[in-house]
């Protein structure tokens, strides 16, 4: 486990690679998992602006974390357009897809829910490692998944059997082939532009300023 932010001169990670999520503590000290990372992740940058939070995060398959100070993240920021407009759109994809599963979870049946959670994970590893295929690896536990959508594993199995069933998917040894992209993201309301979708940059923004 390593804990991410917390303050103006803490660590933040750059997940590399492998995947990882974000967990809280219950007042039992069981996990609940909370947010799930991939590949090109910032793992700590909201929790370092607030002090005495931090990110409590764990490997969920081998990987690597690379580590900097966020203070250093700040100065480079300010002196690199690129580098800030990069925070900034990272910030802004990361709460698009928070509001997205919020969304599916809340308006969604479980089925549903797991085929938005595909179609989200498709659409992020497309563009975090420029995935062509409609295959995917899933290198997570379906007691994952569940934490993550509210359902239990077992909902988890039955909703992946209803969709290969309905040949809107086909599950291999270690991923999934999405088939009808088009037909789940109807059903489920899944937007992937609303999750990529376009921002001002900051040169822009002071352009429209004046």
């Amino acid at each position: 486990m390593v804990k991410a932010g917390g303050n103006f001169y803490s660590d933040i990670y750059v997940l590399e690679s492998g995947w990882a999520c974000l967990f809280t503590t219950t007042e039992n000290d069981s996990r609940e998992m909370v947010d799930i990372f991939l590949p090109g992740d910032i793992i700590g940058l909201r929790e370092s602006f607030l002090t005495g939070e931090n990110a409590k995060v764990v490997m969920l398959t081998n990987g690597r974390l690379v580590s900097m100070k966020y203070c250093a993240l700040h100065a480079l920021a300010q002196e690199n357009d690129d580098v800030s407009n990069a925070v900034l759109r990272f910030i802004i994809v990361h709460d698009n897809i928070l509001i997205e599963r919020l969304r599916s979870c809340t308006q969604n049946q479980a089925e549903k829910r797991v085929a938005h959670f595909l179609l989200e994970i498709h659409t992020r590893l497309s563009f975090s490692v420029n995935l062509s295929e409609s295959f995917f690896n899933m290198p997570i536990t379906q007691t994952v998944i569940g934490n993550l959508l509210g359902i239990t594993s077992v909902h988890v199995s039955r909703c992946m059997a209803s969709l290969e069933n309905r040949k809107l998917i086909r599950k291999k040894r270690n991923g999934v082939m999405i088939l009808k992209a088009d037909v789940m993201a109807h059903e489920t309301g899944f937007d992937k532009d609303s999750v990529y979708k376009n921002f001002t940059l900051k040169s822009e923004s002071q352009n429209l300023g004046r």
